[in-house]
């Protein structure tokens, strides 16, 4: 018997990234009323991983071996190689249409196709998405209450004029290629958010979210006071997610963390600053970011 028809999602990088291959799923999945289904084999094998979509309430499962074909597993804990993957990619298995993200899509849409979609790509676009925004904003709340002390935190932020900052250093410093890729954000694209936001708005508040917040307490010279939000864990970067969502502003990073931290808040008034120079070394032609900040935006 054949196998039902299904949107099956890949699964790769950190929280930011599954939640955007998530949420292009979930988008692909539903005016067709296919089930989800969420690859994560390829999480521990290519990025050093792990599955970071289980706080959350999303409409879907996680595969098991007989969903993924051979041809599209990972092999014994390595990556295959070029000419592996290449034949692999003509090959393919019947019945499933592999539907991979153009790198120089600048008007992204995942178009149905028949049969089962298997979806291979970062799809870091509302556009993949925002016909179901309403839907993919239900299923990513928490499944569990707050603790009281990020229960009192978000209570304070959603009534403060509350302004979220971002700061992504990890991965960013300490692997050479990832720094050589993204780069950081340096001081003086803050200084420029705030000094908008100071001669915009009044009442700020500033609260900093980071990965590294011994950095930031010792080297962060920022031209007013902040509060830097350090008690969360490692693993507990939704609880974060959750506490940059309740505040009214948000200085992003070039960090998909942070991007959704902004797009998940929904105050009325709400305004995001995004840096422009998403991508430090990377081709413009073939990374454009035109899609991936949504227009309603501020970049600088």
């Amino acid at each position: 018997m054949r196998a039902p028809d299904r949107v099956i999602v890949r699964l790769f990088g950190g929280l930011g990234n599954q939640l955007f291959q998530y949420a292009a799923g979930r988008a692909a999945s539903i005016p067709s009323g296919r089930e989800l289904v969420l690859d994560p084999w390829h999480l521990a094998t290519l990025n050093e991983r792990s599955y970071a979509l289980a706080p959350f309430r999303v409409a879907a499962r996680l595969a098991n071996p007989r969903d993924i074909p051979r041809c599209l597993r990972p092999e014994d804990g390595r990556r295959p190689s070029r000419l592996v993957r290449s034949l692999r990619r003509r090959l393919g298995s019947p019945g499933i249409t592999v539907c991979r993200e153009s790198a120089s899509c600048q008007s992204p849409e995942l178009l149905p196709a028949p049969g089962t979609m298997y979806l291979v790509g970062y799809w870091q676009s509302e556009k993949y998405f925002v016909d179901q925004e309403d839907i993919i904003r239900g299923d990513l709340r928490l499944r569990k209450p707050l603790t009281e002390r990020n229960a009192a935190a978000a209570e304070e932020l959603g009534r403060l004029q509350s302004v979220a900052l971002h700061v992504r250093r990890g991965d960013y410093v300490r692997n050479p290629e990832a720094n050589r890729y993204h780069g950081v954000c340096g001081i003086d694209y803050y200084e420029r958010a705030i000094a908008f936001l100071e001669d915009t708005y009044s009442d700020l508040r500033y609260f900093v979210f980071t990965d590294d917040p011994e950095w930031v307490h010792a080297e962060m010279h920022l031209p007013i006071p902040f509060t830097v939000c350090d008690w969360n864990g490692t693993h507990e970067a939704h609880l974060d997610l959750n506490l940059m969502s309740a505040c009214r502003f948000h200085v992003i990073a070039n960090s998909t963390f942070s991007w959704w931290g902004a797009w998940l808040g929904s105050r009325p008034g709400k305004d995001v600053i995004a840096p422009h120079r998403w991508f430090a070394g990377a081709d413009p032609a073939r990374h454009p970011t035109d899609d991936l900040i949504p227009s309603s935006w501020r970049v600088m």
